[in-house]
C-alpha cells in the first residue's frame, strides 16, 4: 500500500498565506463598519436668547479633506432652520419656540458634523450680532 507523502513546508507557507490574507480582508471589511471622520463646527454649542433671531455656524476642520458643498439640516424644525448657506458656513434662524436643536451637517464623502442649539426664553446678555451671539462655544 503507498502513502502519499505531503511537503510539510510548502504546506504549511500555503496556511500562513491563506491565514494572513484572512485577516487583511478582515480588517478592511471592519474599517467600512464604522468611521472616525468627523466636520467640526463652530460654535459646536450655542445658547441664545430671544434677542438673538439668526446666527452663523461654520465648519472649521475635519478628519479627511471637506468635500463640498456641505449640506446643512436641523433635527427640529419647529425651533429653527437653516436659512442660507455658502461654502463653509450656514446661517441659522431661529423661531419664537424655546428648547434645544440641533444643526447636522454633511459633506459629500459623507462625513458628518453636529452642533447643538439650546433656545432659552432669558436675555444671555448678547447684543445679537452673528459675531457673538452665543455663550459656550465649544467645537464637538
Amino acid at each position: 500500500m503507498m502513502t502519499k507523502q505531503y511537503n510539510r513546508p510548502m504546506l504549511l507557507g500555503k496556511l500562513v498565506v491563506a491565514l494572513a490574507v484572512g485577516v487583511v480582508l478582515s480588517g478592511l471589511m471592519t474599517g467600512c463598519e464604522d468611521s472616525d471622520d468627523a466636520l467640526n463646527v463652530f460654535p459646536g454649542n450655542s445658547i441664545i436668547g430671544p434677542n438673538v433671531s439668526t446666527f452663523t455656524l461654520a465648519v472649521v476642520s475635519a478628519t479627511r479633506e471637506i468635500a463640498l458643498p456641505l449640506e446643512w439640516s436641523v433635527s427640529n424644525p419647529e425651533f429653527g432652520s437653516i436659512t442660507s448657506t455658502s461654502g463653509y458656513s450656514a446661517v441659522y434662524t431661529r423661531t419664537a419656540s424655546n428648547g434645544e436643536n440641533s444643526v447636522i451637517v454633511y459633506d459629500q464623502h459623507g462625513t458628518k458634523g453636529e452642533a447643538s442649539v439650546d433656545q432659552v426664553a432669558y436675555d444671555t446678555g448678547h447684543p445679537g450680532t452673528p459675531t457673538n451671539t452665543t455663550i459656550n462655544t465649544t467645537t464637538q
